[in-house]
């Protein structure tokens, strides 16, 4: 068994810590080089501005995340843990939420700025606008499912829930399409782009990490399904912390 900060992990949970960690550390670094080289430049854009809010909530899902495993996740949780456990449960829901979506919105803000073709600019626009709808059910959903919250935890409360299968499915169905319009969105516009062909090939490769980002969003779809035909959430947090890990790592 480790122990992290006095947190006892067991064996279970050596993949889910390991995965989170060295992310979340590629991540920070990715951000923090990105933020150094634009104020040295003397300019921050809003998309820089998103990164280091989407790296703020990349810490706060770690951090959520090591709160779980120290309240039972991959071990037992014991009766006097499960109110801890299930608030520590809704703030990595939060935290992941919130970060993928500000990668997102940095994402296409960027996209913006480098293809100024009026067609690109009329399909990114529609992309965020569509995003910022996605926005408020994306974070709300998931953030509130009893009323009153506390109902999560404390089932002797009076007010209602509402199942959660549905909205974890439909979401992170949208969430592997929007990832797919934002991966393909702008290959119809490379080649109006004025620039050197090592410049091109470089901004290619950048574009082609987000099939990672693809992937990793289909996986965690699929362990959504494996979460909800089981009790192992494990899998599920290493599919979060990819994903809310790997688009900052490429945007960076």
């Amino acid at each position: 068994m480790w122990f992290i900060a006095n947190i006892p992990v067991v064996a279970r949970n050596h993949a889910l810590v390991i995965c989170g960690f060295l992310l979340t550390t590629l991540s920070v670094s990715c951000v923090i080089l990105r933020t150094i080289s634009r104020t040295v430049l003397a300019y921050m854009r809003w998309e820089d501005w998103l990164a280091i809010l989407a790296t703020l909530g990349s810490v706060g899902f770690l951090t959520a995340s090591m709160f779980s495993v120290s309240f039972g996740l991959g071990d037992v949780v014991l009766p006097n843990m499960l109110r801890q456990f299930l608030q520590a449960r809704l703030a990595t829901i939060a935290a992941y939420n919130f970060t993928q979506l500000a990668v997102k919105f940095s994402t296409l803000i960027q996209y913006k700025r480098i293809f100024t073709l009026p067609l690109a600019q009329r399909v990114f626009t529609y992309l965020i606008c569509w995003l910022s709808i996605y926005t408020l059910p994306c974070l709300l959903l998931p953030m509130f499912p009893c009323w009153p919250v506390a109902k999560y935890w404390d089932q002797n409360l009076p007010g209602q829930c509402i199942n959660q299968g549905i909205p974890q499915y439909t979401l992170a169905g949208i969430n592997v399409f929007n990832d797919l319009a934002i991966l393909i969105a702008p290959w119809p516009f490379l080649r109006a782009l004025r620039i050197s062909s090592r410049a091109r090939i470089a901004l290619i490769a950048v574009f082609g990490c987000g099939v990672f980002v693809c992937l990793v969003a289909v996986l965690r779809l699929y362990t959504i399904y494996q979460f909800a035909s089981a009790t192992d959430e494990q899998k599920t947090r290493h599919a979060s912390s990819g994903g809310a890990n790997v688009g900052e790592d490429c945007g960076g």
